[in-house]
């Protein structure tokens, strides 16, 4: 054939092509053969998502990601479309989590799936999040760390500057007085706790007869106390209890005009007749003592009787001085 060869060398080229293009589109991790099912989510940020990345399901890869370009709306969100060879169901509520695989291996898509509601079908779009990566989870957890370190950093160098000022040299030989003092009194403190312990061991025989004193007066207040006990207590204040309750009945009586007493303390007009009667009583003593013959008359030769009258009769208070009162 004349052009046997050219048809050969191109058909060589034609498949050099072809296996170029399979080989790197193996190495993307695209795969000709695998039709699967073509899924879509949509993120505000991809957190460095790139295609041939992984779909897991519960740590089993089931996809991987075949685009990501920026959504139509011009919003600036991306949109990436990734494709699911297995042909298990989920419904449409399932989400698409990117997660970081490791610290080399970067971000993956995580399918986290939900039984409730439709069936999703090929081309549908899933909702979307994204779980903070390792690396940011630390640096969020060192961030109030860093904050509490910085704070405390600042007081200890406040403290030192505060130190500074306190250690100079004028305050520094003050305080080497302060603990020479120090000494000085702690071993003052250790010469009387020795000698307080010499003073216990020589005078061992009379603290022992003290002690001994002290369990005797323990024993007798003992014995008190046994007897104050037998004393029928309860049936002493009874007794008490009872006069303190005849008392008040008699006070209350007394105050209600009960008896005599009662009459003589709530009836006024009965104490000012015998404080009247008191006074004439007192007036008669009285005139009875100055003046004798007006009560008491002897006549032996029949002396006609001289009637009182108060002109002929009358008590001088210049006399009298009782009543001058």
């Amino acid at each position: 054939m004349k052009y046997g060869k050219q048809i050969k060398a191109a058909l060589i080229a034609i498949a050099a092509i072809v296996s170029f293009i399979g080989l790197v589109n193996f190495l993307k991790g695209n795969d000709f053969f695998q039709k699967g099912r073509r899924f879509y989510a949509i993120y505000e940020d991809v957190s460095g998502l790139e295609p041939s990345r992984p779909v897991l399901v519960n740590g089993l890869k089931v996809g991987k990601v075949e685009s990501i370009a920026f959504h139509s709306d011009k919003s600036g969100k991306l949109v990436v479309g990734f494709r699911i060879w297995s042909d298990f169901e989920f419904s449409k509520k399932s989400t698409v989590v990117i997660t970081e695989s490791g610290l080399v291996d970067g971000p993956q898509l995580n399918l986290l799936m939900s039984n409730e509601g439709k069936i999703a079908i090929d081309q549908d779009t899933l909702s979307s999040a994204v779980k903070p990566s390792q690396i940011a989870a630390l640096t969020n957890s060192i961030d109030p760390i860093k904050i509490k370190l910085q704070k405390t950093l600042d007081n200890m160098d406040r403290m030192l500057l505060s130190l500074n000022v306190i250690l100079n040299e004028e305050n520094a030989s003050g305080i080497k007085k302060m603990i020479k003092g120090l000494n000085s009194a702690l071993a003052s403190v250790k010469s009387g706790a020795d000698a307080a312990v010499l003073m216990v061991g020589s005078n061992q025989s009379t603290l022992n007869h003290s002690l001994e004193g002290i369990g005797d007066a323990a024993e007798t207040y003992k014995k008190l106390a046994m007897r104050i006990e037998k004393i029928p207590i309860q049936e002493t204040f009874q007794h008490l209890e009872s006069s303190l309750e005849s008392l008040s009945q008699l006070i209350d009586g007394i105050n209600k005009g009960h008896g005599t007493l009662g009459k003589l303390a709530g009836n006024d007009q009965l104490y000012n007749q015998l404080n009247g009667l008191s006074k004439e009583l007192e007036l008669l003593t009285r005139d009875f003592r100055l003046h004798p013959k007006r009560y008491v008359h002897f006549s032996v030769f029949g002396k006609k009787e001289v009637l009182y009258s108060e002109k002929n009769e009358s008590i001088n208070p210049t006399t009298d001085k009782k009543y001058a009162d």
